[in-house]
């Protein structure tokens, strides 16, 4: 589909965008699609699904057909294909958070996005955390797909925020069991594009908004995120006790 990596393009085979790979979502009676209106994503369940019938009228053809263009156009859209298929059902269903994950974390950008998603506050995800104008064309989709919304309000025009037990079912996707080198290392390129976009973040709401509490959420979130990184914090993600 549209947006998607190509077979030859070297993401996939990489950590986040391999996870996404991990599971084949697209199936025979199963397809996802971005709805034109509201362009949100749509499971279509398709029950039924057999080989289409051919045309068997041209079996008794005889030699001295017509070999004009109109003649020919007509014959050969009258021949079967055996790549038509029928259905006895097709049905339009609103998708599970985490199936709706598996099928965006496909297309270009969206997984790394989805990734720091699940390292910032559920409540509290400011625009420049998120990237900032490099990635402003994605989290226009995210908020589209239903992934994030904007707080409410005009002080919160820049700030985001979504479902602390969807944030929770898009960590586990991101879990590694056992992370292979190539896996640690694009965590840490990973966190070394993360990092500064926290630490961005805070000046801004400081030298702009002159909002020192939330410039100090920021530097908590990033030394979090840090100690996250460094082991010295359970696997996210973590219980109230913890």
């Amino acid at each position: 589909t549209s947006s998607e990596y190509h077979r030859y393009d070297d993401e996939p085979d990489e950590y986040p965008v391999r996870k996404f790979y991990e599971k084949n979502i697209q199936k025979e009676n199963k397809r996802f699609c971005e709805c034109p209106r509201c362009r949100d994503i749509l499971l279509v369940k398709i029950k039924g699904v057999q080989p289409a019938d051919g045309d068997d009228s041209d079996e008794d053809s005889s030699d001295n057909e017509c070999d004009c263009s109109d003649c020919v156009a007509n014959r050969r859209d009258r021949a079967p294909r055996e790549s038509f298929k029928t259905a006895t059902s097709v049905s339009v269903h609103v998708p599970s958070f985490r199936a709706k994950c598996w099928h965006i974390g496909r297309k270009r950008g969206v997984a790394k996005l989805l990734w720091k998603v699940a390292l910032l506050h559920h409540n509290f995800m400011p625009f420049e955390a998120l990237g900032g104008e490099e990635e402003k064309g994605t989290i226009l989709r995210l908020t589209g797909w239903g992934i994030i919304e904007k707080v409410p309000g005009k002080s919160n025009a820049n700030v985001y925020r979504m479902d602390r037990g969807d944030q929770t079912k898009l960590i586990k996707i991101f879990r590694l069991k056992d992370p292979s080198d190539k896996d640690q290392k694009s965590e840490c390129l990973l966190m070394s594009d993360v990092g500064p976009c926290l630490l961005i973040a805070a000046w801004k709401h400081l030298r702009d908004e002159y909002r020192i509490d939330r410039s100090l959420r920021m530097l908590n979130r990033f030394s979090f995120i840090g100690l996250h990184f460094f082991g010295y914090l359970p696997p996210l993600p973590l219980s109230w006790r913890q």
